[in-house]
């Protein structure tokens, strides 16, 4: 992951750890990043809201 965002492995964890502070998220939990994980997955496969419609 660290590669891919072109930073050091050190600094991908750092940024997780106070991404878990600020959101109050126990990222060592497995549970908790599972729920974290289908979250974000299914974000994306919800309708994208638009400006002024209204769906019923």
């Amino acid at each position: 992951m660290a590669a891919g965002l072109h930073v050091h492995n050190n600094t991908v964890r750092y940024r997780l750890a106070c991404l878990g502070k600020d959101f109050c998220i126990d990222l060592v939990d497995p549970q908790t990043r599972l729920w974290l994980w289908l979250r974000i997955t299914t974000m994306d496969l919800a309708p994208k809201a638009t400006a002024g419609l209204v769906i019923h």
